[in-house]
């Protein structure tokens, strides 16, 4: 068997409202971006496993997506690379996101001070950051306002 790495590109359906989407674009343009008329959210998988043949890599990534990686209701699939690996590469797969750089800290991004990320926070609507939870309702850390009970 060969080592194999796959990427798969995961988005909501053309059809299908995503308010997250329309948060990110209105901060986009709060940012000063203004030039950007649309956006799509979504999801990048980087898959590290064994097949016999590229075919069968194809099928068992396709197959990963359609029990767990795509939401078929919903979301749209595409696999967009599959490359086999060379024996020297195999104990490590180019996987490594070292590089990346964030022009805004963690925390900013966040919504919090603390750099804490609430994975269900709402965004704020005065300037599209994440908000966090305040017993019942949702603070945002950028610009003060506050969402639900007060």
């Amino acid at each position: 068997m060969s080592k194999f790495i796959g990427t798969i590109h995961v988005f909501v359906k053309t059809d299908v409202n995503n308010p997250a989407d329309t948060q990110i674009l209105i901060a986009l343009h709060r940012l000063g971006f203004t030039s950007v008329s649309e956006i799509k959210m979504g999801k990048c998988f980087l898959v590290s496993f064994k097949a016999a043949n590229e075919a069968d890599a194809r099928a068992e990534l396709t197959a990963m997506c359609k029990k767990l990686l795509a939401f078929s209701v919903s979301e749209n699939f595409k696999i967009i690379e599959i490359k086999e690996l060379q024996e020297t590469a195999m104990e490590k797969p180019p996987m490594d996101t070292a590089d990346v750089k964030l022009d805004i800290p963690l925390n900013v991004l966040a919504g919090s001070p603390s750099g804490y990320v609430e994975q269900d926070a709402p965004l704020c609507p005065q300037c599209g950051l994440k908000t966090t939870a305040r017993g019942a309702a949702y603070i945002c850390h950028n610009c003060g306002e506050s969402l639900g009970a007060s």
